[in-house]
């Protein structure tokens, strides 16, 4: 029996920034969130063949981590993860003849303030409009016909027959998962390519930079 060819490893990083308000009562130890919004701020890609993994991750992992913006001190824990999800799908795939296997990894940043009255509003995403999200493409993904791809939302990859949509700007997620986003923000996960809303544009809410500090 022909030995299988070692299998390509794609590790997809998306790099989020998650902004929250939260309020302090006398009768909790801990801050209650009153307010969180989720923004996704950059996306990187590694392929490396299994079989040169051990030896090539270590310096390609730190070299996309920096280039996102992530500190070294969580380029270890990071590398832990990933590994340890490497080896449990290899371990899963082996027999198989599965030629790439796609790891995604989310990173996320917190950046807390406390709610004052003032701010009610500030933050709270707009939904898109219903007759935008009804208007928008709806296709059937095939293996071998489309490119493989990874729903942003879930984080799960597209498999034969599911249900997808395609925003105006081109990206795809599953039906069931970009409806529900847009049913709270009328963003794309992303490029925040902004959908039409019921909002006047006066109303649109005020986005913080990400990387300052809130108070």
């Amino acid at each position: 029996m022909a030995k299988l060819p070692a299998p390509t490893i794609k590790l997809s990083f998306f790099l989020t920034d998650i902004y929250e308000q939260y309020v302090l009562l006398s009768d909790f130890d801990d801050p209650i969130v009153v307010s969180e919004e989720t923004f996704l701020i950059d996306e990187r890609c590694i392929e490396v063949a299994a079989c040169d993994y051990e030896e090539s991750i270590c310096e390609l992992l730190c070299e996309t981590l920096t280039a996102m913006g992530v500190s070294e001190d969580n380029h270890e824990r990071i590398g832990r993860q990933v590994d340890f999800e490497v080896q449990h799908r290899l371990e899963t795939s082996r027999g198989t003849d599965t030629a790439t296997i796609v790891i995604p990894t989310r990173i996320s940043r917190t950046f807390s303030e406390e709610y004052e009255d003032g701010d009610a509003g500030l933050r709270q995403p707009i939904p898109a409009s219903k007759s935008s999200i009804d208007g928008l493409a709806r296709i059937v993904f095939h293996v071998g016909v489309q490119d493989p791809g990874i729903c942003t939302v879930c984080l799960k990859e597209f498999e034969d027959g599911d249900d997808l949509i395609q925003m105006p700007c081109s990206h795809l997620y599953h039906q069931h998962c970009i409806v529900e986003w847009l049913m709270s923000s009328h963003l794309c996960p992303l490029c925040r390519y902004q959908m039409p809303t019921t909002q006047l544009c006066e109303d649109l809410p005020q986005l913080l930079v990400p990387g300052s500090e809130l108070n």
